[in-house]
């Protein structure tokens, strides 16, 4: 996840870059490659994968419910959005906005996306209950 986010920022960087110096159109064309690989490889689907991951099973269906919600909103709001802000900030502008918010992102999930991979569903949620302060009363009852 942090490595897919990585290569996103900097390929949005890259692109404000391309507008910037007018490089050719193919260096584009080849960055929104890279861009779509990257993604389509780890935050596209690693997304789904976490917000499932840290949802406790029994509120799990409400949990994903919202993280569908809230990620069709976000996306809808970008694409309206999109054409609108590219007239305000220009393409150079535009890329390096979003260049930034994606670098703010990789640094969440840097710092506070836990690893996951080799953890039992139980072990995430005590995890979590952990850094709410709330272990302590989970460790005493036994329950996860």
């Amino acid at each position: 996840l942090v490595l897919s986010s990585a290569t996103v920022t900097l390929c949005i960087v890259a692109l404000g870059l391309t507008f910037l110096f007018n490089w050719p159109s193919y260096v584009v064309v080849v960055l929104l490659c890279v861009y779509m690989w990257c993604f389509s490889s780890g935050m596209g689907p690693v997304t789904w994968l976490a917000a499932s991951e840290f949802t406790p099973l029994r509120q799990r269906a409400k949990g994903m419910t919202t993280c569908s919600f809230v990620n069709r909103l976000v996306s809808g709001t970008v694409a309206l959005s999109t054409l609108s802000t590219c007239d305000a900030m220009g393409y150079t502008g535009f890329f390096f906005f979003y260049g930034g918010i994606s670098a703010i992102g990789t640094a969440f999930y840097y710092f506070y996306v836990p690893e996951t991979k080799g953890r039992s569903l139980e072990q995430i949620t005590l995890d979590f209950k952990l850094r709410a302060g709330e272990g302590d009363e989970a460790k005493a009852n036994g329950s996860p």
